[in-house]
């Protein structure tokens, strides 16, 4: 149909016919098409990106000792197989610390320092007390010292008392029956014989405080074990101090 309206066109001027214009088929354009689309694509690849801004983390890393000399150098966290509880055996402000975290320490170094000054207090209180307790067993010790002296001279005192009531009661009895033998003979006045008579009586008064006396050394007995019981919790004292 082109051709056509091509023929029927009029000559130019100079009685020429006019030539036909060339006609593109589709298939031309639809290569150049493609062509310009991938001129397009690799001219978009070519043109610099824009770098897009990112945040880097800091990763720790930690060499790994292998048999061979060389180390293998990684990336990642290091995760102990076990984990040791530490205590201190005494209590305080640390003072210093000598190592840090992932430090190599050998047996017996000494990790850290604790303040010594709630020690050395408790060591004074400690002393003291046990001064304290040696104080009090010399004091027991004395004292009971002191109670067998007592005792002893007590008791010797108490014997001679009692030896001599009883040798007066005797005689002040004799006496008092020998005058009612002779008041009955009227060889005595009757005032005579009463006096005789409370005398003995007296006597016999003097011969019980006499052993009164002797049943007191008993608890003075009582007393002496009670010092020593003292004795021995002075000396259980002393010693736990000192060991303490």
């Amino acid at each position: 149909m082109d051709d056509e309206q091509t023929a029927d066109r009029p000559a130019s001027a100079g009685g020429q016919r006019a030539r036909p214009r060339p006609q593109r088929s589709n298939s031309t354009i639809g290569c150049m098409a493609l062509c310009a689309m991938a001129l397009a694509g690799y001219w978009y690849i070519q043109l610099p990106s824009v770098p897009t801004p990112v945040t880097a983390a800091v990763v720790p890393t930690e060499t790994v000792a292998t048999t061979t000399p060389q180390g293998i150098r990684a990336t990642g966290t290091v995760v102990a197989a076990s984990e040791v509880e530490v205590r201190c055996l005494a209590k305080g402000r640390l003072a210093s610390i000598r190592f840090a975290v992932g430090d190599v320490v050998a047996d017996g170094a000494i990790v850290a320092e604790v303040d010594p000054t709630e020690e050395e207090r408790e060591v004074h209180r400690f002393v003291a007390q046990s001064l304290l307790s040696d104080a009090a067993l010399a004091q027991s010790q004395q004292n009971l010292i002191i109670a067998q002296q007592e005792q002893e001279v007590g008791q010797r005192s108490a014997q001679a008392v009692l030896a001599s009531s009883e040798s007066r009661a005797r005689d002040a009895h004799k006496r008092s029956a020998a005058l009612e033998k002779l008041l009955v003979q009227k060889l005595v006045s009757r005032l005579e014989a009463s006096t005789a008579h409370e005398l003995a009586l007296q006597a016999d008064a003097d011969l019980e405080g006499a052993r009164t006396g002797i049943a007191a050394l008993v608890g003075k007995k009582l007393a002496l074990s009670n010092h020593r019981q003292a004795i021995l919790i002075a000396e259980t004292q002393a010693q736990s101090d000192r060991v303490a």
